[in-house]
């Protein structure tokens, strides 16, 4: 079932896309079934010791175990994009597939995903920017490294990982979601911190709020 549909809306998309009540009530059981599937062969909550904000993810859009399979390395990340980030039919679960040219188009124009993993040195570049493990992501449109982790046990086509720099990053769909409940509330996601130098220069850098203390320390010969 789309994350983002509710079942009235999924019902009224699949007749707009020319299928009958009938059709429609039997492709959204479908939905529901492959759905179910997938989430049988997931852990429970808790069992991989992923951090909390990313086990949240996982269980929300359903993102397989074999996508934790691995430790990224060095400055190297892994994006995953759930089947219902990159639709295979005209409508999620619908009946009518796609030409195989309109999906990879899609693919390339759709960069956006769920960071599940990190090196360290791109750990240590993007945590002071607010990011963590489990926010939906943005990325350059590229050509991106797909790398293999097993067939989907529902419709047994290959399942993979976006390998990616830690500077392909463009943007952070949850950042800017939690921006603008933050502003609902007067209150502010970005903050200003002060910083003095050795030779007494006041420096203004922008930051997350909350997160100060991972700021790098400027050095006295700054």
């Amino acid at each position: 079932m789309p994350d983002t549909m509710t079942v009235d809306e999924t019902l009224e998309t699949l007749k707009e896309a020319g299928q009958t009540e009938d059709e429609a009530q039997r492709s959204l059981h479908r939905i529901f079934e492959m759905d179910q599937k997938r989430r049988e062969t997931m852990s429970q909550p808790g069992a991989l010791y992923l951090p909390e904000r990313l086990d949240k993810a996982r269980l929300d859009y359903g993102i397989p175990d074999r996508a934790f399979s691995q430790m990224a390395l060095s400055d190297r990340l892994y994006v995953y994009r759930p089947k219902s980030m990159v639709h295979e039919t005209y409508v999620e679960g619908g009946l009518v597939v796609r030409p195989e040219v309109n999906k990879m188009r899609e693919r390339g124009e759709t960069p956006v995903g769920i960071l599940v993993a990190w090196g360290l040195r791109a750990q240590d570049e993007l945590v002071p920017l607010g990011l963590e493990l489990g926010m939906i992501v943005g990325f350059v449109a590229m050509a991106p490294w797909m790398m293999p982790i097993g067939r989907d046990p529902v419709d047994n086509t290959e399942d993979h990982v976006i390998v990616l720099r830690s500077d392909h990053l463009v943007g952070c769909e949850t950042l800017e979601t939690e921006r603008r409940s933050m502003a609902a509330e007067g209150k502010d996601l970005v903050t200003v911190m002060e910083t003095t130098t050795g030779r007494g220069t006041i420096l203004r850098t922008h930051t997350i709020a909350g997160l100060e203390k991972t700021m790098p320390v400027l050095q006295e010969d700054y």
